[in-house]
């Protein structure tokens, strides 16, 4: 669909193949984590009990994300219109 997205991952990582597939996305998470990944597909419970992965994931580096999301939305958006203004 091609639809701009923010994927935040948390005790899973892009490597195991869930990352946006959209070519508009950025992801949003903790890289310096060591226990991370610590499953393919995210468990329900922490193996070592604190989930920081998810909760040391901070709003401001998501809205980060989602603002450079935005940027790029707003950017190609003006391009299709110069585009388009010079075809008509």
């Amino acid at each position: 669909m091609g639809t701009p997205t923010v994927t935040i991952f948390g005790p899973t990582t892009p490597g195991f193949g869930f990352g946006p597939l959209a070519p508009r996305s950025e992801i949003a998470q903790m890289e310096t984590m060591p226990c991370r990944p610590c499953h393919p597909h995210g468990p329900v419970i922490c193996p070592l009990g604190h989930h920081k992965c998810m909760r040391n994931t901070t709003v401001a580096t998501v809205l980060a994300e989602v603002r450079t999301v935005l940027q790029i939305v707003r950017v190609r958006a003006r391009h299709r219109k110069q585009v388009e203004a010079v075809a008509t």
